[in-house]
Order: C-alpha cells, then structure tokens, then sequence
C-alpha cells in the first residue's frame, strides 16, 4: 500500500512539473532499502510507510513515516558516520541500525532527534557510549530512519572517521583569548579526547551532567593572578537531549591530567528536544565562578582566586549524547566588550545581523563590515552602543538588497579611547529570493504579485502523500495567500505551488505553528 501510494505521489509531482530529486521507490520497508556506501550521497529522500519509533516520550507517541538503507561496515573497521542535510521535517526523528534483514537491533545504536532542533543538520555514527565501534568490520547492516511528521532530507554516508583513544582530558586543545569554533562531536570526524570510562573517570556531577557521552576537552594555564573571563558563544546543540554541559577542574599550579584535579564549576542549558537541559543549571563547589550568562545557546562566567601558573581543564559535554557546536576563549582580567553571540539570517532580499553583548566598558561603536566571494572587507553601517553595561544588551543591522552569492561578516568594536577589536567571520550564501512564499500567523502569503501582471493565479496546496487540500484560482491583483483557518492547515510539511500562464513556481512549505 505504501509503495502504491508513493507512486501516485510521483505522477502528481510530475504532471505538476514538480518532481523532486533524488526519489527512488521501494525504500520504504527493509527488504527494499536504499544502498548507501563511503562516500556516497542521496538527495531529496522521503519517507513512506508506517511503524512505531524506537524512542520513547513527547513526539514519539503513534505512527509515524520510516526509510531504509543498506550499508556495509568498513573491513579496515573505521567509524561509520551518517551526515543529514536539508531536513523539512517539524516533528521527532529517530535513528537505529540492525542486522542484515533487520534481524536484530544492534544494542546502543539508538539516537533521538527532537522537534525542537527541527530543519537543523545532524549527523549520527555508530560510536556508542565511551567510543565504542557497535558495528563488525566487513558486516552488512540496516539503517532505519524514522520521522513523526514525514518530511524530506538529504543523507551522505563517511567511512573515513577513526575511533578516538585518548583518555579523558589527555590531549586536550588549548584554549586562548581568540575565539575558535569547535564540535564535541560522538561522530567519526570528531578529534579530541574522549571520557571513555577509564581511570580518569570524573563524576558526570562535575560536567552538571548526569552522564558522560561525548566529551571535548581543554586546557589553559593562567599567567597572571588576575580574573579569568571564559566565553563559550554560538553553542548549537543536535540530537540527543539538544542541550550543552560544562564543567571546569583545577589541576593546580604546574598541574596535569589527574584524578587529583578538583571541581571549579559547571553550568548546564539547551533547548531541550528530549531530556536536554532546559532552563540552564549551574553549580559553583568551589564559591570562586560568578555566572554572568548561562542561556541556550550562549555562557560567560568569571574566575576569581586564581593563582599564576594554575592549570584549568574545560570540558563540553552533549547531553544525552548530543553533537555541540560553539566556540570558546578565556581572557585574563576584563574585555570591554564581552560578545556572546554573532549571527546573519536572510530576510528576503536583505541579510539581518544580530550579535549580544553580556558586558560592555567604555563601548562606543559597532562598525559592520562585509566581504562577497571572499574578497576584501568593506564598511557597510555602523551600530551606536550602550556604552558600558553588564546585562545581556541584543543589536540588529539590516545589509539591504543585498544580491544572490557568499557573503561574510565581521563585527569591528571601537572603544571611545579609539581602540578597537574584531569579532570572527560568519558566513551566509544569499539565495534568490525573486519569489517567496511565507508562513505567517494566519496565512501562508505569496509573492511578490507583482510578477503575474494582474494575470488569473492559481494556487495548490497538497500534503506529503500527494492529496490536494487546498486549491484556488484568483486574480493576480490580489493578496497571495492562503488561509489557516478551520484547521486546513495543520503542523506538517506541504507542497505548494502558485501557477500563471506559463509560469510555475514550486515550494516545499513547513508548517510548525
């Protein structure tokens, strides 16, 4: 049944001249899945047929859509990673591999992908707890993929991933006043040391954490006796309990790796879109942190008493196994301006920049600068700043009409005293946005309508099986738009597409109210 209604699904995507990529029939059900091998890569999968998650709790209640892969475990018995990209869908997801035919669930395998970190990549390996390999060398397997709302994605397979061997903070990165970005990663691509349940076995409690997956550690020697000022920005959590846990141990002066290390702090926080930490949490054993900020996706604190030449071991850890994105820097004494937060969104035909600030001394400007094509940077706007301030402060800067290519940004902070510091570079690919649709609070709006001429528009709406729920024929002259009301439109993924003449514009549209 489910492979019958795909079909029709196919014809009504290809006689309205909208027939996604990279949809093959027959994935459905295990002994029809899709090949994926190292290195390769399947665009615009869907989900077909029905069955129950593997997960438990909110959003994975009932049935939901499932696809299947086959892949084969690298002889040389390296990791195996699974990338997914482009994912529309608004509900849960959940990811297991079993045995050739699906013969058996392979213990640990088993992730869950909340709603909250909905059309966001997120990769899955076969690494268990500690930095186990679940998997044996050469042996076939099934990766069954499981989505509440359906919804389409893009999937790569990587078998380049070594398995980590390091004992928790031994080989830790050193961290330094420049911010850099990392990944705590519980993937194939992660570097870094691991806890992996050793002799270096420090309490989950230390992390403010209840248990220990996938962990990134580092390490910094202060200089000076002065207070440290340690940052940790952009934090970007999927998978597992979407939320971060941090924690902070003095190994003392001249200090190393040791089960001699002792408690400094944590602070917990995330969105949660499982048993993810939300609101945040800190703890303070020592009495020597001040917690300035600990949000979702942002922490800044303070440490006081610190001795010259101490030694301090940091550590990121995912909850519930989940992959953190974020980057980090320590400072000795106080910045003028402490920046939590840097990112650019596209807005139409316009780039909306946003940045926060947790403390600000004698701050006087934000000059913005951008780069296209990696080029040089040009001045594009200046922003007035508070001055000084120790309470999260949030700036906006509009780069309007800005044309289709790659852009960077960076922010350039002026002192009064004519001093001045640069933020890192984000980056944004700025799309084509000639025709835009948008779901707002009671419509889903289409446009702009000038592109019809006043010409008659119809307007189609269907759902992720293919059904038609919504069609209309109107003037171009009109608003564009389709109505929420009376339910027509629940939360879910749909296509929509607005036709004229010989013009057709085809969208997939997520509805997450």
């Amino acid at each position: 049944m489910a492979d019958y209604l795909f079909y029709r699904l196919r014809i009504f995507l290809y006689m309205m001249g909208c027939l996604l990529p990279g949809i093959a029939m027959g994935q459905f059900s295990c002994g029809t899945a899709n090949a994926l091998s190292g290195g390769s890569c399947l665009t615009g999968q869907s989900f077909g047929g029905s069955g129950s998650a593997g997960c438990s709790g909110s959003g994975y209640g009932g049935s939901g859509f499932l696809h299947f892969y086959t892949f084969t475990a690298p002889a040389n018995g390296n990791c195996v990673q699974f990338d997914f990209e482009s994912i529309t869908t608004t509900g849960n997801l959940d990811m297991e591999i079993w045995t050739s035919g699906c013969g058996s669930y392979v213990s640990g395998s088993l992730a869950c992908w909340g709603a909250a970190a909905a059309g966001k990549p997120w990769s899955y390996s076969s690494e268990g707890d500690y930095g186990a390999n679940l998997l044996t060398a050469g042996t076939s397997y099934v990766l069954r993929v499981w989505s509440k709302n359906g919804g389409t994605y893009d999937v790569c397979m990587k078998t380049s991933g070594v398995w980590k061997t390091s004992d928790e903070c031994t080989g830790s990165s050193i961290v330094t006043s420049s911010p850099v970005n990392y990944y705590n990663g519980g993937d194939c691509d992660y570097s870094g040391s691991i806890d992996n349940g050793g002799a270096l076995d420090f309490p989950a409690s230390w992390y403010c954490a209840g248990s220990k997956e996938n962990t990134k550690w580092f390490k910094y020697t202060a200089s000076s006796t002065a207070d440290l000022t340690l940052t940790c920005g952009n934090i970007y959590c999927t998978g597992g309990g979407c939320g971060y846990q941090f924690g902070i141990m003095s190994a003392g002066v001249g200090g190393t790796c040791a089960s001699s290390m002792n408690s400094v702090g944590c602070a917990s926080d995330g969105p949660g879109c499982g048993s993810g930490p939300d609101p945040s949490s800190t703890n303070n054993p020592s009495g020597r942190i001040t917690f300035n900020l600990v949000s979702d996706d942002s922490m800044n604190l303070t440490i006081g008493s610190v001795v010259t030449g101490e030694v301090f071991y940091i550590v990121m850890d995912g909850n519930a196994d989940s992959d953190c994105e974020f980057n980090l820097s320590i400072s000795d004494g106080v910045l003028p301006v402490g920046l939590t937060s840097f990112r650019a969104t596209q807005n139409g035909e316009n780039v909306v920049l946003d940045w926060q600030t947790w403390s600000e001394i004698n701050n006087s400007y934000f000059q913005v600068e951008r780069s296209r094509e990696q080029e040089g940077f040009e001045v594009i706007g200046k922003v007035k700043a508070a001055g000084n301030s120790s309470s999260l402060i949030e700036y906006s800067f509009d780069d309007t009409a800005v044309p289709p290519g790659s852009y960077r940004y960076q922010l350039r902070q002026y002192d009064h005293d004519g001093s001045h510091y640069r933020s890192r570079m984000i980056e944004i690919l700025v799309e084509n946005m000639e025709f835009a649709i948008v779901v707002g609070e009671e419509f889903i709006t289409f446009g702009p309508s000038e592109l019809f001429g006043g010409r008659q528009v119809q307007l189609i709406l269907s759902d992720i099986q293919g059904k038609t729920i919504y069609s209309s024929v109107i003037s171009g002259d009109s608003e564009l738009a389709i109505p929420f009301g009376s339910g027509i439109l629940e939360r879910g993924v749909y296509l929509a597409i607005v036709q004229s003449g010989g013009e057709k514009f085809c969208r997939k549209v997520v509805v997450s109210r």
